[in-house]
């Protein structure tokens, strides 16, 4: 997946579709978790968010990364504690979210194996390719459709 972010990507396609609902999805799950310590904040930055995906048909894959990177935001040196975080409330909301149902899937051993991964990221390039890594295992997002 390392040469995928030089890559245009075909954003019409339903996997790519579904991928960025489950980002969003995500995210809203982690700025939930947040949600008492800033209520505003978390209204203004979802609804950038929005706006932001909602824009993402006519664009290339660096507007696609900017989105990414501005998630990221999200997910500071805890970064574990908030990926468990960020599953365990997934997994407690309805069982027809989207994302309840990408990370429902994940076995124990494969959550762990993420979690080791998101501790060893050191950058947000190695971040973004771990969720490049499970849009691909999760929604079948490969090389053949990121061109």
């Amino acid at each position: 997946m390392s040469n995928s972010l030089s890559k245009k990507v075909n954003i019409r396609g339903p996997n790519n579709y579904q991928f960025l609902k489950w980002i969003l999805d995500a995210n809203d799950n982690f700025l939930a978790l947040n949600h008492c310590n800033d209520p505003d904040g978390f209204r203004t930055t979802s609804k950038a968010i929005q706006s932001q995906l909602n824009k993402i048909d006519e664009t290339d894959v660096q507007k696609i990364r900017s989105t990414f990177m501005q998630l990221l935001v999200f997910f500071p040196e805890s970064r574990v504690d908030k990926f468990v975080g960020l599953f365990h409330a997934a997994k407690s909301r309805d069982k027809t979210s989207t994302t309840t149902m990408a990370l429902s899937k994940l076995t124990k051993k494969r959550f762990d194996s993420l979690c080791k991964r998101v501790a060893k990221s050191s950058t947000n390039d190695e971040f973004l390719n771990l969720l490049l890594d499970l849009a691909e295992t999760e929604y079948g997002l490969d090389e053949s459709n990121m061109r």
